[in-house]
């Protein structure tokens, strides 16, 4: 079967102040990419929803209610027009479930991007629920924006976390890609479990892995420069550390679901919980 040409990036919108941070981060990248900019915005019926993803309900209680959904649109059109100036543009608004509506746009879509939907734990919890399940069912890759709690040197590296597997493969494409567009280096980084440092054969072995992994991308991208790091400890705290210095932390995933993810506490749903900036993951078997 053909793959679909993704010729644009979509971005999920509402009434929430980091909604116009992920609006203001696709934008740039739209225009950087000579993309075109999808603005979508989800009328969501929460019992509906309940049905289509279970879980998700809770967000609702977030949003606004009554939100007048063209007005939305034409002042995010005006905010585009600001950031990005000739970007085409395109809108669509449909009721349903968020998940749902983005995974649809998602099918030709070079990425999903998303901003959080307000602060507080809950909101959290919320936020890293819907990106996670994005996460796991989209066929490109998900971005979850938030601002930097430091500002960010300027020309600092796109962060990609790497395992030394086929799972690293579909997020060192997309860290390299951004990285040689932006100008920019990559660091990959690769956590070593205290176990697994300790067992010099086996260490030894990952770092052959990940350093062979890199040389297609050095190849192919020989103006990026490339950072490599073997930390040893948790790689939740250890990379979500590292997200804190980099332009965007890019995670690979296995795509087994969120409940999945929770029960074997996966790596990336994790992050997109707690991290402090832009994340995107790049899961096994997207968009290629």
């Amino acid at each position: 079967m053909t793959e679909r040409r993704r010729d644009r990036i979509v971005v999920g919108i509402d009434e929430g102040a980091q909604s116009a941070l992920a609006v203001e981060w696709a934008a740039r990248e739209a225009s950087a990419a000579g993309l075109r900019l999808v603005l979508v915005h989800c009328e969501t019926d929460r019992y509906a929803t309940a049905v289509i993803d279970p879980g998700i309900v809770p967000a609702m209680e977030l949003s606004a209610q009554g939100t007048d959904s063209h007005a939305l649109i034409a002042d995010t059109v005006a905010l585009v027009g600001q950031i990005a100036p000739g970007i085409d543009i395109s809108t669509h608004i449909e009721p349903g479930s968020p998940v749902g509506v983005l995974c649809q746009q998602a099918e030709s879509a070079a990425m999903v991007v998303l901003g959080s939907e307000g602060s507080g734990l809950f909101s959290e919890l919320v936020f890293g629920t819907v990106c996670g399940t994005l996460a796991v069912r989209s066929r490109c890759p998900v971005v979850a924006v938030r601002a930097h709690p430091q500002p960010i040197r300027a020309g600092a590296s796109i962060a990609v976390g790497v395992d030394g597997t086929s799972v690293s493969v579909p997020a060192m494409a997309f860290a390299f890609d951004l990285a040689d567009r932006h100008r920019v280096g990559v660091r990959a980084v690769h956590v070593l479990p205290g176990a697994v440092h300790r067992d010099v054969e086996e260490a030894a072995r990952r770092r052959w892995n990940t350093a062979d992994s890199l040389a297609e991308f050095a190849t192919r991208y020989p103006h990026v420069h490339i950072d490599v790091d073997f930390p040893v400890g948790d790689p939740v705290p250890t990379l979500a550390k590292v997200a804190g210095r980099a332009q965007l932390l890019v995670v690979g995933s296995r795509g087994h679901g969120v409940a999945a993810g929770l029960m074997a506490g996966s790596v990336s749903q994790a992050l997109l919980r707690t991290v402090r900036g832009p994340i995107a993951v790049a899961r096994r078997g997207g968009s290629k």
